[in-house]
């Protein structure tokens, strides 16, 4: 089920890299955050920064105003914050904006949410909203438990034309 809801602005603080996005020719998403993810991730780090709120984990992808690949976007996988700390090497924090998000319940392995991505977008498309400029990942407790059940979220912000 697909479903517009309104959110909040968030500050995320994590750690950051750079990917081609899903529907790109040549994608590298999967490889580059999984690799964030497992490798660069480190929630007892910035766990203990001030003004974290803590779990759950989100994932926010955004484009730059200028990019020598136009399919170029920054992902960041971190943790909401109350207010920006003094960030230590190697951190970075992003403010999401508020307003309507299209979100998709993404369910079972990982490597499987490119059909659900397609999906959003094709409903989106369907229902006169476009990408307003960001895309959030929400993965709570849902999703931490694991296994072939585990349920994530992905969110687009949209804006009516």
């Amino acid at each position: 089920m697909i479903e517009i809801v309104e959110r909040e602005p968030m500050l995320l603080v994590g750690f950051t890299d750079k990917f081609i996005c899903i529907t790109a020719p040549n994608p590298n998403g999967a490889e580059v955050i999984g690799n964030l993810w497992k490798n660069k991730f480190d929630y007892g780090r910035i766990s203990k920064l001030p003004g974290c709120l803590g779990h759950p984990n989100w994932g926010v992808m955004w484009g730059d105003e200028v990019r020598a690949n136009p399919d170029e976007l920054n992902y960041l996988a971190g943790l909401p914050f109350t207010e920006k700390p003094d960030l230590p090497e190697g951190v970075h924090a992003h403010e999401v904006p508020g307003g309507s998000y299209a979100k998709i319940t993404h369910k079972g392995p990982i490597d499987g949410i490119g059909i659900s991505i397609r999906n959003l977008l094709k409903w989106m498309d369907e229902n006169g909203y476009q990408h307003a400029g960001h895309d959030l990942e929400l993965y709570d407790d849902r999703w931490i438990k694991g296994g072939p059940n585990a349920e994530m979220d992905y969110l687009i912000h949209v804006r009516k034309p």
